[in-house]
C-alpha cells in the first residue's frame, strides 16, 4: 500500500500533472496555431514549481500531437517514394521528442530562476530561430498572435509585440489577465489601414506546387524542375508577362531529398510590381523580410491535398494572415484545395 501510495504521489504530483497538460495544449496550440490555448498553455507551466530532467521528459510528450497528425502523411509520402519508410519516421519521431525535451528543460529551468518568467518569454520567442535553424519552420508563436485580437500589434511592435504578449500570458492567473487587455484594448487603436488593391495580378493564373509544369502559355505562376549544373531545384516561374522565377529554400527532410536548397532572392516580376513567391514549405520561416521589402504582393503556393485531413491547410491560411499584417502586403494562397485564397485584399 505505501509502495502504491508512493508510486500516485509521484505520477500524479501537482508538477507533473500540469507538466503533461500543459505539455498537450501547447502543441495542440502550435499546430493549429490557437491563440487561447496557448495562453493556457503558458499560464499552466507558470505554475510549475521546480525543474527536472522528468518535468521535462513529461513536458516533451506534448509532441505526441504532431505526430499523432502528421506521421502517417509522411510515412505514407516516403513509402510512395520507395524509401526506407518505419525506420525514417520512427528516427525522425525520436529526434523531435529529444529536440522538445532539451527545450522543455530549458523552458523550466529559466522559470526558476530569478525573473524567471521573463527569460522563459526570451526563450519562446527566441527559440523560433532555433527550431528554424534546425530546419523545422512549424513553431513560429508570431502565427498566434497574427490570428488573435491583438493582431494590430504586430505591424509596429514585430517581435516585441510578441515578446510582451508571451510574457502577460505568464502573469495571467496573478494578474486576472490586466495585461492582456491592455494589451487589447491597445490594439483596438492601432487599426491599420487597407491594404493597396492588386488588380495587376487578375489576369495572372497562380498554379499549385509541382503540378503545372506543361502550362507554357498564358500569364502565369507555374511549378516547375529547374535544372542547372550544381543541381535540381524544387521551382516556381512565370511565364508571359510574368518574369522570374523562385527556388524553394527550405527543403522537407528526405521526401525532397533529391532537390537543392534554392537560391535568392524569390521575386517575380509583373510589370512594375514585384512578387515573392514562397513555395510550400518556405512560407514557414522568418527569413524573408529582406526579400518581402522589396514586393507588392506575396504568394504562397503549395500541394496540401495529401494533408487535407491535418491541420496544415488551415495552418497555411492562417500563416499566410499572419504575414499580410505583419508586412502589410496582400497576400495569396494556392494550396492545391481550393482556388486562390487572398488574405488583406482582393483582386
Amino acid at each position: 500500500m505505501r509502495l502504491f501510495q508512493a508510486l500516485q504521489g509521484w505520477f500524479f504530483s501537482p508538477d507533473r500533472c500540469l507538466c503533461a497538460i500543459g505539455g498537450v495544449v501547447l502543441h495542440m496550440a502550435l499546430i493549429f496555431a490557437h491563440t487561447p490555448l496557448f495562453i493556457a498553455a503558458l499560464a499552466l507551466f507558470s505554475m510549475v514549481q521546480s525543474c527536472s530532467v522528468h518535468l521535462a521528459a513529461i513536458m516533451a510528450l506534448g509532441v505526441i500531437v504532431e505526430l499523432y497528425c502528421y506521421a502517417p502523411v509522411y510515412f505514407k509520402t516516403m513509402s510512395l517514394l520507395n524509401l526506407s519508410a518505419l525506420p525514417i519516421t520512427l528516427f525522425l519521431a525520436a529526434v523531435l521528442i529529444m529536440l522538445w525535451f532539451a527545450w522543455s528543460y530549458v523552458y523550466l529551468d529559466c522559470l526558476k530562476r530569478p525573473y524567471g518568467r521573463l527569460y522563459a518569454s526570451v526563450w519562446v520567442c527566441g527559440s523560433v530561430y532555433i527550431w528554424e535553424a534546425l530546419g523545422i519552420g512549424l513553431y513560429n508563436v508570431g502565427v498566434l498572435w497574427g490570428n488573435s485580437p491583438w493582431r494590430n500589434l504586430l505591424p509596429s511592435f514585430g517581435l516585441f509585440a510578441v515578446f510582451v504578449l508571451v510574457l502577460s500570458s505568464m502573469w495571467l492567473r496573478e494578474t486576472k489577465g490586466a495585461g492582456l487587455i491592455v494589451l487589447w484594448v491597445l490594439a483596438l487603436f492601432m487599426k491599420q489601414p487597407g491594404l493597396p488593391q492588386t488588380n495587376w495580378l487578375s489576369e495572372i493564373e497562380i498554379y499549385p506546387e509541382g503540378v503545372s509544369a506543361h502550362i507554357t502559355q498564358g500569364n502565369a505562376i507555374v511549378g516547375s524542375r529547374a535544372k542547372f549544373d550544381d543541381g535540381i531545384y524544387n521551382a516556381g516561374k512565370g511565364i508571359g508577362q510574368v518574369h522570374g522565377a523562385s527556388y524553394k529554400k527550405h527543403l522537407v527532410p528526405f521526401t525532397e531529398g533529391g532537390y537543392t536548397p534554392g537560391r535568392l532572392p524569390r521575386l517575380l516580376q509583373v510589370g512594375p510590381h514585384k512578387i515573392l513567391l514562397l513555395i510550400c514549405y518556405d512560407a514557414l520561416f522568418t527569413d524573408i523580410t529582406a526579400e518581402v521589402s522589396e514586393a507588392d504582393a506575396i504568394v504562397i503556393t503549395g500541394m496540401l491535398t495529401d494533408f487535407n485531413q491535418t491541420p496544415m491547410p488551415k495552418y497555411f491560411q492562417k500563416v499566410a494572415m499572419y504575414l499580410s499584417i505583419l508586412y502589410h502586403k496582400p497576400t495569396f494562397l494556392v494550396d492545391g484545395l481550393s482556388d486562390v485564397q487572398r488574405f488583406g485584399t482582393s483582386l
